[in-house]
């Protein structure tokens, strides 16, 4: 049996975790009738889960065909 710690365990979801963890703040915010900080903490999870969606997709291939001069 393999042990692993916590943040080993949550490998890949921390990221959801936190954007989850904004959308609970922005709907916390939105009870208490603060509508813009609502709007910006779901706008914050909104972002935080696309930024852990981009982290997983394959790495794009670097090129160099913007430093080629093109005169």
């Amino acid at each position: 049996m393999e042990i692993r710690t916590f943040g080993e365990r949550l490998d890949g979801h921390k990221t959801y975790l936190a954007a989850l963890g904004f959308a609970c703040l922005g709907c916390y915010k939105l009870s208490d009738g603060r509508w813009e900080d609502a709007a910006e903490m779901m706008m914050v999870a909104l972002a935080t889960a696309s930024l852990r969606h981009a982290i997983a997709q394959k790495p794009v291939a670097k090129t160099d065909h913007f430093l080629e001069d093109h005169d």
